[in-house]
């Protein structure tokens, strides 16, 4: 629970002038404007009651005043990234509701039904509306359907307009009489869908080259330059650049910069088909559940080594350059390992899931085959396993799933249905939200006879193929742009921020060299700045490694975000990836630069 939101909610408006930008923001995600304000006037104000006995302490009191305005500009702006997750995740949503929408009609022509089952299945913002549609109706607070989504409407404009046409030509369906206009009506409502997201990818795909080029140059590789230059820029301007401002600028202020910019990205992403993990299948395969949030126990490493930092740092308070980065590196491994905790075996999961997808929509073909004869489905899906294992016509995946339903149904007796999602149900060994619906729908219309099975099968399989050729174009486009942020953010960003390190460190040296030779000056790796604060090797060391792995975690959040959505598993692993392989780049550059520096300067004399 977000305690200064619970405070700003009882709480009289303070800035009022803030709330009418997030108005859309608040609508979405069911916050009030009043309260995020107040809140970010509360967590602005507790920043700065806590960090200002630290800078006074280090001798800059002020800057506990910028603290303050980050910290409301971080709560303020923390809607708009909430926000934008929720239309993200509800795009990924509105493509299958619209496939399960198109689907259900098809066979059933009842738009309430479909509605019904659209919303047993979605699990986001889309699915909310559409459970508070069925209820509205249920509940007789509205006389029907068709006004239940007229009130809604709104709010799923601005998720994506042209869901609202989807679902106006859907309706339209349902009152036509012949049954060619009537297939035809479903057919534009499901194509205009995937084409409205193949086009919206396209130009969204055009608009991002330049901004990724804008991120990879002003925000990651320009500042560690201007970092090296920082020893030379100090000595002609005395005291006036210490350690604690640079960590505040390089540290704090660029990587909210660029957090910011890439969330503002990726809320211009359109929705995409993607594999949901829910938490029932975190807490299955390894999971613990505290409160409604699933953990790995991984996550306790990163939490044990998060804590031993602060001692380690105690320890290394007179250590030299590799130490500090030895340092930096544990800290990097244990947000690693929490991000590869919270992911955990979820991924091969995931992978599973998706060939799961895969081998069903191929099934449903062969099954649709066999159907088209006006055989029974049991004897229908007896034939098509047979073929799949005798002539391999089916892939192993789809035998196993169809014939322990087979089994079900002539050994125990079940129903179709009955065998699927029965107690002991097949599908409880499946966690395929699409595998799922598309059986529901075939059992629903076995009740009905083989040809309605048979149609229902066909078009489910049809429209499966349809909207996977989409995301397939999709995903092919968006190849380009992921590979080129996975290369900036695992060896380009990380090699060129160890060399920064090192030669920073090289006019370290130079620069000692010549105050001892001027001032008589000591010390080693240090630099002066007009005989006032110092600038250690070290403190630029601290500065660019804990830059590099900030960045490297947006930058995992940015790849998976343009290649997946709204996509936590993903994201975490991710991130997770980036860490161990960016980072161990940045060390081995580090040590290899360090190393070929000083072998080239060790025969110079100076």
């Amino acid at each position: 629970m977000d305690v200064f939101y619970a405070l700003g909610e009882r709480l009289p408006p303070t800035l009022t002038i803030f709330e009418e930008n997030i108005e859309k923001e608040c609508r979405i995600i069911g916050k009030k404007p009043k309260a995020v304000v107040n809140a970010a006037v509360l967590f602005a104000i507790f920043s700065f009651v806590v960090s200002f006995p630290v800078f006074l302490l280090l001798g800059f009191p002020l800057l506990s005043v910028l603290i303050a305005i980050f910290g409301f500009y971080y709560k303020y702006n923390q809607v708009n990234v909430e926000a934008t997750q929720a239309i993200m995740e509800a795009q990924n949503e509105i493509i299958f509701a619209s496939l399960l929408l198109a689907i259900y009609i098809r066979i059933n022509r009842n738009l309430e039904g479909a509605i019904k089952f659209a919303g047993r299945s979605a699990k986001g913002i889309v699915g909310d509306i559409m459970r508070r549609v069925s209820w509205s109706v249920e509940m007789r607070e509205e006389s029907n359907v068709e006004k239940a989504l007229d009130k809604h409407a709104p709010i799923l404009r601005e998720l994506d307009d042209t869901f609202i046409k989807v679902l106006e030509l859907l309706k339209m369906s349902i009152s036509e009489k012949q049954s060619a206009r009537f297939e035809d009506i479903i057919d534009k409502a499901l194509s205009l869908q995937l084409a409205s997201t193949n086009e919206k990818m396209q130009r969204y795909v055009e608009a991002i080259s330049n901004p990724v080029k804008l991120i990879f140059s002003f925000l990651m590789l320009f500042p560690m330059m201007l970092l090296i230059m920082i020893p030379i820029v100090g000595i002609f301007l005395g005291s006036e650049i210490p350690p604690s401002l640079l960590f505040i600028v390089f540290d704090i202020a660029i990587p909210l910069v660029a957090y910011y910019y890439v969330t503002t990205i990726l809320a211009k992403r359109p929705g995409t088909l993607a594999v949901h993990i829910t938490p029932e299948i975190r807490e299955k395969y390894g999971g613990i559940r505290i409160g409604e949030s699933v953990f790995s126990p991984i996550v306790a490493v990163a939490i044990f080594l998060a804590i031993s930092i602060p001692f380690l740092g105690i320890l290394a308070l007179n250590f030299g350059l590799f130490e500090s980065a030895a340092l930096v590196y544990i800290a990097a491994i244990a947000v690693g390992i929490y991000h590869f905790g919270r992911s955990y075996g979820l991924m091969d999961r995931r992978s599973k899931i998706s060939e799961m997808d895969k081998d069903f929509r191929a099934s449903l073909k062969e099954l649709a085959v066999v159907l088209r004869q006006n055989i029974p489905i049991e004897n229908a899906i007896a034939m098509m396993v047979e073929e799949g294992r005798k002539i391999g016509t089916l892939r192993k995946g789809a035998v196993d799933l169809w014939g322990k339903i087979l089994e079900k149904i002539k050994i125990e007796g079940k129903t179709l249905k009955g065998a699927i999602f029965g107690r002991d149900g097949v599908i409880k060994e499946y966690p395929s939200v699409m595998i799922s619906d598309i059986l529901y729908v075939i059992s629903e219309s076995a009740e009905k006879g083989p040809r309605q099975t048979a149609v229902s099968t066909i078009k489910a399989a049809e429209y499966l193929d349809r909207t996977f050729e989409i995301n397939a174009r999709i995903n092919e486009m968006l190849s380009e742009i992921t590979n080129t942020v996975s290369m900036m953010s695992k060896f380009i960003m990380p090699l060129v921020g160890g060399v920064a390190v090192a030669f920073g460190d090289l006019i370290a040296k130079f620069i000692i060299v010549m105050s001892k030779k001027v001032h008589g000056a000591e010390g080693f790796g240090i630099f002066s700045f007009g005989g006032g604060a110092v600038f250690s090797s070290v403190d630029m060391q601290l500065i660019i490694g804990t830059y590099v792995l900030e960045m490297l975690v947006i930058l995992g959040m940015f790849e998976n975000g343009i290649k997946q959505g709204y996509d936590e598993v993903g994201r975490d692993y991710t991130i997770a990836k980036n860490i161990f392989i960016g980072f161990t780049v940045y060390i081995i550059s580090l040590i290899a630069s360090w190393a070929l520096l000083n072998f080239l300067i060790s025969g110079i004399a100076i």
